[in-house]
């Protein structure tokens, strides 16, 4: 009789067990936030740091927007997509990154794409740079003639052109910028340097604010030195370089060339 009870006690206690497991599994609780916190996406602060992410990517875009920048995240395969944007409509187009900050960013600046030049706005720019590369085959020469890659560099003859102009800025009191987390401050400009040294076609492709837009492209035509050209196969080459300025929560803005 003992044993009898013992058997079907058993039984009973294994089909309770495989039971609560398939509906444990079936309710996705083992995938919960309350049993996975702080593991992978399901992380509550995650979550909240993707949404900070998210509304300050939103005030970003509306930054620029005032600015009259207007920038496209996209991936386009066609080197002269990029070019056609900035300079038929001055979009400025940035590579497409997989985040939150990024995605939220894309949707305020899509809309503003789309109010302007329609919902096929994408579609019928790369018909267009594919159309271009059909006729001229993309061998690193911008769609106005220019190199985008040389054999060696151009450089500035008269120092460092970066502390150069961090310097002036600091001088002038523009730098250090205060900025909020939300708001760091960029300005992207590019420049063609001739095979002569002479630096000319300065365009903004970002704007930071008009003040310091203006005293660094007044600062890079009044350089007191020129420029060692950039050369390819061992010829000097006319060439397009790009400058980069971020201003962020650091205590100096950091500048690049590309």
């Amino acid at each position: 009789m003992n044993n009898k009870i013992l058997k079907y006690g058993f039984i009973s206690i294994l089909i309770v067990l495989i039971g609560g497991f398939f509906i444990f599994k079936y309710l996705n609780v083992f995938n919960s936030p309350l049993l996975n916190r702080g593991n992978g996406t399901d992380s509550l602060a995650i979550k909240i740091h993707d949404s900070i992410d998210c509304e300050c990517s939103k005030v970003k875009a509306r930054k620029n927007l005032e600015l009259g920048n207007i920038i496209a995240y996209y991936n386009a395969q066609n080197p002269y997509f990029e070019e056609l944007a900035f300079r038929d409509y001055g979009i400025y187009v940035q590579p497409i990154v997989n985040s939150a900050e990024r995605t939220c960013a894309i949707a305020v600046m899509d809309s503003a794409i789309f109010d302007r030049y329609g919902d096929n706005f994408f579609k019928n720019l790369e018909k267009k740079a594919d159309s271009i590369n059909t006729l001229k085959p993309w061998k690193g020469i911008s769609l106005d003639g220019y190199n985008l890659y040389s054999d060696k560099e151009i450089r500035y003859k008269c120092g460092d052109l970066n502390t150069i102009i961090v310097d002036t800025l600091t001088k002038k009191g523009i730098l250090p910028l205060e900025q909020n987390e939300c708001i760091p401050g960029e300005l992207i400009i590019d420049f063609v340097i001739t095979e002569k040294g002479e630096l000319h076609n300065i365009r903004i492709l970002k704007r930071l604010n008009t003040k310091i837009d203006n005293i660094v492209v007044s600062l890079l035509k009044e350089l007191p030195c020129g420029w060692e050209s950039a050369e390819k196969n061992g010829e000097k080459v006319s060439y397009r370089k790009r400058m980069y300025f971020f201003f962020g929560k650091q205590p100096a803005p950091s500048v690049g060339l590309e």
